[in-house]
């Protein structure tokens, strides 16, 4: 049976000047101690912004020290094709290069909890179209794409690090379309841009913070990949772990 416990902590946000940082941070600001890193500062606490590159070694050691834990969350591709193999850099030094370094530095200076924001992306063919069975965390992810590649690579070191951490708790959230609240109207008046595959239903703004803040209280040791969906009624995508482990569910649109 896991618990969930309010931990306060030193909280290292990375990418918190992003799309997904920006609605989640304000949320983690209310009950941790924050300190974000981005090539941005996070507007409203540009004082407690570190301007950098994920891959500055010298400055990534320096700002997990005498942090507890780290919340990884640069989006890691540039606007267009995920698919395309120009992608690659940006995909692969965020959600690979950069990753490691803040997993290596932050575990061995002590970081206790590390929460890695993956994505559904992980899957490719599982997610295009209707399934007769829910996608599990247990089925294989089979992402061919660039990015998608990079996710599930990341989500590998992750693994890495909690065998050669056993006492660490490290988690993989694989968001599903995360939207602000302007998107969130948006979408669901079909005015949006976005395009969703059937098994893609996208998460607002109020259940990601909720979201996130479960995550931050949940402390048991060992690596959990968590998938996230907006649709309550699971039969496209589990969301078990997401309730056992978290007690999180979407909030009804």
């Amino acid at each position: 049976m896991f618990i969930l416990r309010h931990v306060y902590m030193k909280l290292l946000v990375v990418g918190g000047a992003g799309y997904v940082g920006k609605i989640v941070w304000p949320a983690l600001e209310v009950e941790h101690e924050c300190t974000h890193f981005d090539l941005r500062p996070v507007e409203g606490s540009e004082v407690r912004t570190i301007l950098a590159d994920v891959n500055d070694e010298e400055q990534v050691a320096a700002a997990v020290a005498g942090i507890e834990g780290i919340l990884y969350m640069p989006l890691g591709t540039r606007s267009g094709d995920h698919s395309t193999v120009c992608q690659v850099d940006p995909a692969f030094d965020v959600n690979v290069k950069g990753l490691y370094r803040f997993l290596a530095a932050g575990l061995s200076a002590g970081v206790s909890w590390f929460c890695y924001v993956s994505s559904m992306s992980v899957y490719g063919a599982s997610l295009r179209g209707p399934r007769t069975t829910p996608l599990r965390e247990r089925d294989p992810t089979d992402a061919r794409d660039t990015y998608g590649i990079s996710k599930r690579l990341g989500e590998y070191l992750c693994q890495i690090y909690a065998a050669n951490y056993p006492e660490a708790t490290i988690l993989s959230l694989r968001l599903n379309h995360p939207l602000n609240d302007e998107d969130w109207v948006r979408w669901q008046n079909k005015t949006s841009s976005i395009r969703l595959w059937p098994t893609c239903l996208p998460v607002g703004l109020q259940a990601n913070r909720l979201l996130f803040a479960a995550a931050l209280r949940f402390h048991q040791p060992g690596y959990y990949a968590i998938n996230v969906n907006g649709a309550q009624d699971g039969k496209q995508i589990d969301l078990g772990m997401a309730k056992n482990l978290l007690n999180w569910e979407p909030i009804p649109a």
